[in-house]
C-alpha cells in the first residue's frame, strides 16, 4: 500500500514539475510540493538507525521548538534529506545564509543518529546547502549494523519501570567505564571524524568529548528521554576550550550532563572511577566552569532535585565526621572504594578538607572501616578537589 502511495505521489509531483507549477506551492498553502518529497525520503529511509524522531520534530526539540514556521520548514528538509543520506540540499527560502548553516547545526545538535555527517556545512549564492561526510553508503550500512548491536545490548539492562533518572545514570556510568578519550583526535578531527560521532564510542570505545556526548544523547534518546548535544567553552588547566555535553529532561525538569567529564579521573590512574560531579546538574553549577552557545533558546535548567548528590544524599551544608562516616560506609557496601562528598557552601568545603586533611580525620575513619573491611588501604589514600563545585572525592583502595 505505501508503495503505491508514494509512486502516486511521485506521479503527481512529475505533472505538477512538467506544468510549470511552482516547486514549492500550488495555490497557497493548499499544496506543498515540499511536504510530499519529505514524505517520500522519510519512507525510503536507508539508516539502520532509528529514533523517534516525532518527539524531536514536534514540540519536544529543545532547538526545533525554538524555531519559527520558516525556519521549521528548513529544518525538516534538512533532516529529511540528511537521515537519507542526500548531503547536497537545495533550500527554497529567504533566511539568509548565516541562519541556513546555524539550523542545519541544530539539526545535528539533535540527531546522532546521522553519525556520517562531520559538522561541516557550506551554502553557495544560489541556496545549495552541501553538509560533509567521510563516509560511503556501504560504510554508513556497516557502522549501522555495529551501532545497533552494541546500543541493543545496553538497553538490554533498561527496562521501562525505571525512572529517567536510573536510565540515565546507568548510561552515563556505562560510557565513562567503556569508552575513553582519544588524544590523537584532538587535533586531527578532520581526518578522525570517527571521534565525534557515534562511530568511535560505539565501535571503538574512544571518541572525543563531542563523541562521549553523542553516545549519551543517542542512548537518552533511544529511551525517550528528551536531550540534545550543547555546545560551549570550557575551562581546563591551559584555559577555556571548545567542548560539548548534553542538556536534557530528567522526571520532568531539564538538567546539565556532561559525560567526558564523568571520565576525569582517568588520567590520573583512577581509571576505575566515575566522577558525577557534571551528571544532572543546573545551570549555575554547570557556568561554573562551563560557557553555554545559545543559552537563551535552551530550556532553563534551575531543578537540582535528581542531581546525583541530592539523590545519593552526599550533599551537606556543613563538615561532619558522622556524615562522612556515613557515606564511606554506605560507599563499601555498594562495592565501591571512593566516596564522592559534596558542599553548599566555600566554608563548608574548606572546613571538610581542614578537618579530614590537614587534620587527619579520614584516618581515623577509614581505620575503623578496615577492621571490617580488608580491601580498604588507608596508608594510600588519595583524595581529589573540585574546588569550584565544593565536591572532594576520596580514594581508600
Amino acid at each position: 500500500m505505501k508503495k503505491h502511495l508514494k509512486n502516486f505521489l511521485i506521479f503527481i509531483l512529475v505533472i505538477l514539475i512538467g506544468t510549470g507549477v511552482s516547486s514549492y506551492y500550488l495555490g497557497s498553502d493548499i499544496f506543498n510540493i515540499e511536504s510530499v518529497i519529505n514524505f517520500i525520503d522519510n519512507e525510503k529511509s536507508t539508516s539502520a538507525l532509528k529514533i523517534d524522531d516525532t518527539k524531536y520534530n514536534a514540540d519536544g526539540g529543545f532547538y526545533y521548538s525554538s524555531l519559527n514556521g520558516k525556519e521549521k520548514d528548513v529544518y525538516d528538509k534538512i533532516y529529511s534529506r540528511a537521515k537519507n543520506q542526500n548531503t547536497t540540499i537545495k533550500i527554497h527560502s529567504d533566511l539568509g545564509s548565516d541562519r541556513i548553516l546555524e539550523i542545519a547545526s541544530f539539526v545535528e545538535n539533535e540527531h546522532p543518529e546521522l553519525f556520517w555527517l562531520t559538522g561541516a556545512y557550506t551554502i553557495d549564492t544560489s541556496g545549495i546547502l552541501t553538509l560533509k561526510s567521510k563516509y560511503t553508503s556501504d560504510d554508513i550500512a556497516n557502522l549501522s549494523e555495529q551501532i545497533k548491536s552494541k546500543t541493543d545490548s545496553i538497553l538490554q539492562n533498561v527496562n521501562d519501570g525505571m525512572s529517567d533518572y536510573e536510565k540515565s545514570l546507568y548510561f552515563y556510568e556505562y560510557i565513562t567505564k567503556n569508552v575513553s578519550y582519544s588524544d590523537e583526535a584532538l587535533d586531527n578531527s578532520e581526518n578522525m571524524p570517527w571521534a565525534s560521532s557515534l562511530v568511535g564510542p560505539f565501535t571503538m570505545g574512544r571518541c572525543t568529548c563531542l563523541g562521549y556526548a553523542k553516545a549519551y544523547q543517542y542512548l537518552l534518546q533511544l529511551s525517550k528521554i528528551n536531550c540534545a548535544v550543547v555546545y560551549g567553552k570550557a575551562e581546563t588547566p591551559q584555559g577555556k576550550s571548545a567542548h560539548a555535553w548534553v542538556i536534557q529532561e530528567c522526571d520532568g525538569a531539564c538538567y546539565y550532563t556532561d559525560p567526558t567529564w564523568g571520565d576525569c579521573f582517568e588520567q590520573s590512574g583512577n581509571e576505575d572511577y566515575i566522577s558525577h560531579s557534571y551528571f544532572c546538574v543546573d545551570e549555575n553549577e554547570i557556568e561554573k566552569t562551563h560557557t553555554v552557545e545559545n543559552k537563551d533558546i535552551l530550556p532553563k535548567c534551575t531543578a537540582n532535585a535528581d542531581n546525583y548528590f541530592v539523590k545519593s544524599k552526599l550533599l551537606f551544608s556543613s563538615y561532619s565526621r558522622s556524615d562522612v562516616k556515613t557515606a564511606v560506609k554506605n560507599s563499601i557496601e555498594s562495592g565501591n572504594y571512593y566516596v564522592e562528598l559534596k558542599y553548599t557552601s566555600e566554608n563548608a568545603y574548606n572546613e571538610a578538607v581542614k578537618k579530614l586533611f590537614d587534620e587527619g580525620q579520614i584516618y581515623y575513619i577509614l581505620t575503623a572501616a578496615s577492621i571490617k573491611n580488608k580491601n580498604i588501604n588507608f596508608e594510600k589514600t588519595k583524595y581529589s578537589e573540585n574546588k569550584a563545585l565544593h565536591i572532594i572525592t576520596i580514594f581508600f583502595n
